[in-house]
């Protein structure tokens, strides 16, 4: 007998393949359950002779044989006194071929003892709460309000933990709360990206504020409380299932999805577990290549799939597809989408975008099959939603639902599995879109992919397991032990004690890094990019630094979002620097993040943003030129609408529909039209303008800003092109914490391809939506600024997203330059529709409002106004001077002189009930900053210096040519007076964003 070619003896005393041979060469047959009294005389053998050791005259294959195993020269090598076989099933077979128990883990609450810590109370997010209406209304409410939670403590300064309250979310102990647990989820991913900033805790009764502050201090990033013992959540390896699973082939199966997933599962069900009757619910229906061949695999093996067109999300599609179905005998939810970014990246569209196909779905399902005597109910989760996967806070608590909804069916009495699953193998519509280096990366960090055949046999064992939340995901222990800093909180208990071995590298880098006092300045420097460049090639999952030059960029070596994440929490780890979420992109090569490390360390840190050339990114390719044929004249047929889901968009595109006749192109970044329609319905639902789309006259084009192209193919951008007739560009990332290069891909680089398209074909006119912000300060002289008056200047701008609208403005005008018709029109401070007040939450005005109310009072003498325009007033205002062609390319400034006084807000305020009693600047100042929550808490710089010189913080704007143009085209100007202030709070406290006043409100 010899070893497979490739095969080494390497380390082995014995290779098991010898011993696999010995057996079958001696007539063993079937599984060596049995060993007793095993010899090895030599061993690293690569060869073997075997002999039988008849212990059994009468042969029988059950009864003791024992083994020789011999070397070339007949030497011995090994004895077995006796080995016993045993026939193996094809149950047992797949199960010790891909070994399921090896992959699936459960979560075990082990006991903690909290130290008794000192110091202030931590800050606390409250996510319990009384469920109100059905469970899918109540997880979208919970999770969107600590979305925007989380935005403002992530953007605060770095301080002590918040602590995230919840309340029958997770075990020890019955879950009660499902939409709780995907509270943590959602949290979960916000402690892996910026790891310090939050504490997950769930108890059972009030904490005193002496447990909140000793429970922050422990270091866990999530902790129950029961009966005053604390425990943190541990995953163990799950013990061999008892007994057999459910009998699924007794009645008609339900599967959601017709995904990779959805299919194998359906083809399973049927070929390994006997169902005759599967009903396949799909957004796509039966009439696609993939259902038709599901359709045709399972007639084939007998079965019958009937797939049926349905929104699982839709509650009512749902109830009317089980009406019309057999009586249903199991439920298996495979479907599901992802929109990955960061916490700070996500917004409630993004958000509810995940959660229907996953968690409306499962809670739909769950309500409308509760009456039926089940014999499985099994929820397809995801390890995102476990270990906080980084850029899938909405991926995680989507499946973190299902997890909490497995367990609370589960103590309720019903059936529930949920596998939270590793990456299967393959693509998939979700994974899809991973790259080798993404699941390089994933390997890397530990978590094998899960191969078809396994992670069926995975499935198999849970469905005979009586816990209804489990682990599926193959663990990798050698690469868990091998950057154990790196290990999810939940994973630590799977590796044995050991010391980490660092790379030689990493070695001097720490040292360097503990005797950073004692060098020179150079050689300070030259060890922290060391340092970088060896956490990096770390990162990348490389053995060294040999290709990675410090002056090259972080995303020409391969860091992604995600990996920004990581390095920069490495980096953090090792310097004991508390770093902006940002990091990595505000110093964009080894070299640059270095310096920033090293003035960090030292405190004499320079402004982050200095060495920023925004002029180096005012260019225009040579071929952006106006093109031969004529410039489109009368009424638009066509038009092309950016930004339609977010608030000026979607106003200019209520304005155009009633406006004209034309057909409005909206480009949007979506996974299908479906997908895009669905968050046009959104959003013109939040801005109650829904009743005024007319779906005969809106195309939905599926793209993105920040692509080449717009996002589309060749001959899709090229059709674009050919048939609009006009551009209205209001589309933009508005995020004013994000750096320059981080927004420069869609603010800037989408303006360019918007301006190839115009100019593709026949010249049409462009209508680029901007801010007055991109003027730097007051002018000069203190008229205000005219439309025709420099911008900037660039390096005095306070945020990435001004200085990208201030680059695209500069691109425009060498667009102009080339004689491409573009107009500008820079806007304000856009305040809500003055009819029924709708408006965006994340405002700066209505922040500020929100975190007055919430601290219960104001401060003396509070001064200054706002330049408030109306949002209807803005979009009619756009549409009446871009179809004027005698207006067309010019600027103009849709501005509010007629500014809204603060005290005329707080008498608003007061009318409506909330009485506000006046205290000092001191004593507000200390209430709002005791407050991690209140939404005043990040902007209170900001706050105070508009109230101290509005005109700094808002410079006055020159209006009169715009004024002009208006009066000319028939629309007076729009103050917000009393009765208009009155709507927006009416909106603002009816979609609950602004807390029910304490007083009974005497306001019109």
């Amino acid at each position: 007998m010899r070893l497979p070619d490739g095969e080494t003896a390497g380390d082995y005393v014995l290779h098991p393949e010898l011993l696999h041979a010995a057996l079958a060469a001696t007539g063993h047959h079937g599984e060596a359950y049995h060993w007793r009294d095993v010899a090895v005389q030599r061993s690293a053998a690569a060869t073997a002779g075997v002999r039988t050791i008849v212990t059994d005259p009468a042969g029988n294959g059950s009864s003791p044989r024992g083994l020789l195993l011999t070397t070339g020269n007949d030497e011995p090598l090994a004895t077995v006194a006796t080995v016993r076989t045993r026939e193996v099933d094809a149950d047992t077979l797949a199960h010790a071929r891909h070994r399921p128990g090896d992959a699936l883990f459960r979560i075990a609450w082990q006991p903690m003892a909290v130290p008794t810590a000192t110091g202030p109370t931590p800050a606390v997010i409250d996510g319990r709460a009384t469920a109100a209406g059905d469970l899918a209304t109540d997880l979208h409410r919970r999770t969107t309000d600590l979305l925007d939670t989380l935005h403002r403590h992530l953007a605060a300064p770095s301080g002590p933990p918040a602590v995230l309250l919840t309340r029958g979310a997770t075990g020890p102990g019955p879950v009660t709360d499902p939409a709780a647990t995907a509270l943590h989820g959602l949290a979960r991913t916000a402690t892996t990206e910026q790891p310090g900033r939050l504490v997950i805790v769930d108890l059972d009764d009030e904490p005193t504020p002496e447990l909140l502050t000793s429970l922050a201090a422990t270091g866990e990033p999530e902790i129950a409380v029961r009966a005053g013992t604390a425990y943190v959540p541990r995953a163990e390896r799950v013990p061999t299932p008892p007994g057999p699973g459910p009998r699924l082939g007794a009645g008609t199966v339900l599967v959601t999805g017709l995904g990779s997933l959805g299919t194998l599962v359906a083809t399973h069900l049927a070929t390994r577990h006997g169902v005759r009757d599967l009903l396949v619910l799909s957004r796509s229906g039966p009439d696609t290549p993939a259902a038709r061949q599901l359709i045709a695999d399972l007639a084939a093996v007998g079965a019958t799939a009937r797939v049926v067109a349905c929104d699982v999300a839709d509650r009512d599609g749902l109830r009317a597809a089980l009406a019309a179905a057999p009586p249903i005998n199991a439920v298996f939810h495979t479907a599901g989408t992802i929109d990955d970014g960061l916490i700070g990246d996500l917004d409630p569209d993004r958000l509810a975008r995940v959660l229907r196909p996953k968690a409306d779905a499962a809670a739909h399902l769950h309500e409308l099959t509760r009456h039926l005597d089940l014999a499985a109910f099994v929820l397809f989760s995801s390890l995102a939603a476990t270990i906080g996967g980084a850029g899938q806070g909405n991926y995680a608590a989507a499946n973190a639902f299902l997890d909490g909804l497995a367990a609370y069916r589960h103590a309720t009495g019903l059936p529930a599995t949920s596998i939270a699953w590793g990456l299967w193998a393959g693509r998939s519509g979700i994974t899809g879109d991973l790259t080798d280096a993404d699941r390089s990366r994933i390997a890397r960090a530990g978590y094998q992919q899960i191969d078809p055949a396994t992670g069926l046999t995975m499935l198999d064992t849970a469905l005979r397991h009586p816990e209804p939340v489990l682990i599926g995901v193959p663990i990798d222990l050698t690469a868990l032990r091998a950057r154990p800093e790196t290990v999810p909180a939940v994973l630590r208990s799977l590796l044995p004690p050991t010391v980490r071995r660092e790379p030689a590298d990493a070695d001097r880098s720490a040292d360097t890094l503990t005797d950073l006092a004692g060098l020179s300045a150079d050689e300070r420097r030259d060890a922290l990019t060391t340092l970088v460049r060896t956490v990096t090639a770390d990162v990348l999952g490389r053995t060294g630094t040999d290709n990675l030059p410090a002056d090259g960029t972080f995303t020409d070596l391969g860091i992604d979002s995600l990996l920004a994440v990581e390095l920069r929490n490495r980096l953090a780890q090792r310097t004991d620097l508390a770093l902006p979420a940002t990091t990595v992109f505000d110093h964009p090569t080894p070299q640059a993040l270095a310096d920033y490390l090293h003035t960090s360390l030292l405190d004499t840190g320079p402004d982050r943003s200095a060495g920023l050339d925004l002029t180096a990114d005012v260019t225009l390719p040579d071929d952006i030129r106006p093109a031969p044929g004529s410039t489109p004249h009368g009424a638009p047929r066509h038009i092309l609408l950016t930004g339609a889901t977010g608030f000026v968009g979607a106003f200019l595109l209520r304005e155009l529909l009633a406006t004209t006749t034309a057909t409005v192109h909206c480009l949007i970044r979506a996974n299908d039209p479906d997908d895009a329609w669905k968050r046009l319905r959104a959003t013109a639902r939040w801005y109650r303008i829904e009743d005024q789309l007319d779906p005969g006259r809106v195309v939905p084009v599926v793209g993105d800003l920040a692509a080449d192209r717009l996002g589309l193919t060749p001959g899709a951008f090229d059709t674009l092109a050919r048939d609009i007739d006009v551009v209205y560009h209001a589309g933009a990332t508005v995020n004013w914490l994000q750096p320059y290069a981080t927004l420069r891909a869609a603010n800037v680089d989408g303006t360019r391809e918007v301006l190839r398209l115009s100019a593709a074909h026949r010249t049409v006119p462009v209508h680029y939506v901007s801010t007055t912000g991109v003027f730097a300060g007051p002018a000069p002289d203190g008229r205000g600024h005219g439309p025709h008056d420099p911008t900037g200047p660039a390096d005095l701008l306070p945020s990435g997203y001004l200085q990208s609208k201030w680059v695209a403005e500069q691109i425009i005008g060498l667009a102009r330059e080339r004689g491409l018709p573009v107009s500008v029109y820079r806007v304000d401070l856009v305040s809500g529709d003055r009819r029924h007040g709708a408006c965006q939450t994340r405002d700066y005005l209505w922040l500020s409002i929100k975190g007055l109310i919430q601290a219960g009072t104001i401060p003396d003498s509070l001064g200054g106004s706002v330049p408030l325009v109306p949002v209807d007033h803005v979009a009619a205002s756009i549409i009446a001077l871009s179809t004027d062609s005698k207006q067309i390319g010019s600027t103009y400034h849709l501005y509010n002189r007629e500014r809204v006084a603060w005290s005329d807000i707080l008498d608003r305020l007061r009318a409506h009930g909330h009485l506000l009693p006046v205290t000092s600047w001191a004593e507000w100042h200390a209430a709002v900053l005791a407050d991690r929550d209140n939404a005043l808490y990040p902007l209170l710089d900001a706050f105070e210096l508009m109230v101290a010189d509005t005109d700094a913080f808002y410079p006055v704007i020159d209006t009169a040519d715009t004024d002009a143009a208006l009066a000319a085209a028939g629309l007076p100007p729009a103050p917000v007076t009393a009765d208009v202030l009155d709507t927006y709070l009416r909106f603002f406290t009816e979609v609950g964003y602004l807390p029910p006043a304490l007083a009974t409100s005497s306001a019109r």
